[in-house]
Order: C-alpha cells, then structure tokens, then sequence
C-alpha cells in the first residue's frame, strides 16, 4: 500500500457516519426556537410501515374507496310498491258505448224504479176543496215524476174543481209533488130560476161548498146578461154576470145588515128593502159609481129622518139627480 492512502474500517465507518447524524441533529435543533424537550415532545414518532409486496392489479383492488362511494345512512323511509293501471285506448266508438250504457242506466232508474217516481203529493191554498179528494182524482201516486205532464195536472184540475181560480204545481225531486191553489172568493149567494150558485168578484160562479153560509142573498127575478166566455179561462168556472154588476152586489152587502135580500130584474136593477124603515131601494143598473150611489142614499136618508119623512121608495139609480116617493104621491 502506498503511504498516502487512508485505510478505514467498517468500525470507524459507522462511527463517523454516527457523528455526523448527531452534528445534524444539534444544528436542526439549534435553528428551532423549540427547546430540546419541547422538540422531543411536539416530534411524532415515526413508525415503519411494511407494505405487502404485491402488483398493480391487487393495488387496485384494494384501493380505499372514494368518499362519494361511501354509503351514508338515510332515515328511516317506508317504500310503497309502485301500482301500474294499464293504459286504455279510449275509441270514440268506445266512448259512445259507455255514454249509451249510462244513459239507459238512468232512464231505467228514472223510470222504472220507485226512485224517482210520485210518492207524496202536497197540496196547499185550499178552504173549499177537500185536499185529499184532489190527490185521489189526480191518479198521479206512482207515476214517475220526470215524465209528469204538469199542464195536464192543473188542467185536470181546473176543470174539475170550478172553484178553484190558478193552480201552480211543481216537482220537488226525487219523489215529490207540490201543488199550490187559489180559490176564487164567493161575495153572494145567487138564486135564480130555483138554482143556487156562488159568485165571485169577477162574475164567475160555482157550485155552493156548503148548506149554510153567511153570504148576502141576490133573488133573480129574471136572468141576467151573461157576458161571452173569456179566452183566457177555457176550463173551470164560466162568467156568470158581468164582473161591474158582481161589483155592485158586493158594494150594496156590505151596507145592509146581515141577511138582507137584494132583488135583481134587467130592467130596474139592483134593489132591497130597508130592513129598518120598510121602503123600496133602487139601487138601479151599475155604471161604475157605486160609492158614490150608497153616500147619497145615507145622506138622503138622514135628511128624510130629521124631517120626520117617511118615505116608500128612494132611488138612487142616478145620484146627480136622486128622489124619494110617499105614501101621499102613489
């Protein structure tokens, strides 16, 4: 060996490489501010770790799972199984089918079942007719009620019952009919060639509802003009007299006492006898002046009473122009 080339042992190798490791240590931990115990303290110790030696197809396989993959818990939820219908194709003719069916559903329903047919019939407004008589005669229980001919029912009515004056019915749905009346409103009771009718306001009469009634008494010596039948009531009651001289009855009753008698000719009129002093009243043919006529004939008799006048016969047929007759004058 030359003498200028150093021999070094394994021994002195490692020694030196050992000091240098430890100059290194004291240089870092010089530069820190940290001191030595603090450094050994904050220093986290390191571990080893031994991998598996294994090749890039088991690196894969066993690669950490991405954290999107990760299966986070849900809470809790209830799934309901889905329910499908099946899809129909709706033709037109199909569509009709089912629009026919229904319809002769309902028309059975509205026809042939007791549904929809008359089971209470109401009847209201009525003093002189009897309610159930009405219901009885009409035949119209258990009919159905949406083919009900309401014209013909309040015909039938009318012409049934002349006292009746307007009838109204009206369906109530399902199974109900209403029918409101008004009567006509006799005002005298009319005797003539041995029959007895009563007359309303208009002139229309009718058979008497009772025996007995408190109406005023007009005793016809002869007939009286019969107006021409009205177009407007075709069934029921028929004119009787005319609605101006019906006026005038109803007028005289209401200022005579009860059951005075009031007599009717065409030629001289309406007339009666005073049931308190005796004379004739001539009231006289009706020209639309009845107040009129009935204030004179109370003012005359007043001025006959204070002159102590007994007449026989006033007359009040013109009231411009009125005069009495005595015993004396006949």
């Amino acid at each position: 060996m030359s003498p200028d080339k150093t021999t070094i042992t394994r021994a002195e190798a490692l020694r030196i490489k050992r000091e240098q490791m430890k100059r290194q240590e004291v240089e870092l931990g010089g530069s820190s501010n940290q001191t030595p115990s603090q450094n050994q303290a904050t220093r986290r110790p390191v571990s080893r770790v031994i991998r598996p030696n294994v090749n890039e197809g088991d690196r894969a396989k066993t690669k950490r799972p991405d954290r999107r993959d990760v299966d986070i818990k849900q809470p809790f939820s209830l799934n309901l199984p889905k329910i499908t219908l099946p899809k129909i194709d709706f033709s037109s003719i199909t569509v009709a089918l089912i629009i026919a069916a229904l319809s002769l559903g309902l028309t059975y329903v509205a026809l042939y079942t007791p549904v929809f047919s008359v089971q209470s019939v109401d009847v209201s407004g009525t003093k002189l007719v009897d309610p159930y008589a009405i219901i009885n005669g009409l035949g119209v229980l258990g009919k159905p009620l949406l083919t009900l001919d309401r014209d013909q029912v309040r015909v039938n009515i009318l012409a049934t019952y002349p006292e009746v004056k307007e009838v109204s019915v009206r369906p109530t749905f399902p199974n109900k009919l209403h029918i409101d009346i008004i009567e006509r409103i006799p005002i005298a009771e009319w005797h003539q060639e041995g029959k007895v009718v009563w007359v309303d306001y208009e002139g229309y009469a009718f058979e008497p509802k009772s025996q007995t009634s408190s109406l005023p008494i007009v005793d016809a010596l002869d007939p009286a003009p019969t107006p021409g039948e009205s177009t407007l009531n075709v069934y029921g009651a028929k004119p009787f007299i005319y609605p101006q001289l019906a006026s005038a009855v109803q007028t005289v009753s209401r200022m005579l006492p009860q059951g005075t008698v009031i007599t009717y000719t065409p030629d001289d009129g309406l007339s009666w006898i005073d049931p308190i002093g005796g004379w004739q009243v001539l009231y006289g043919k009706t020209d639309g002046n009845n107040s009129e006529k009935m204030a004179v004939y109370q003012a005359l008799v007043e001025h006959l009473t204070q002159e102590g006048i007994v007449p026989t016969l006033i007359s009040v047929e013109f009231p411009s122009n009125p005069i009495y007759k005595t015993a004396e004058e006949e």
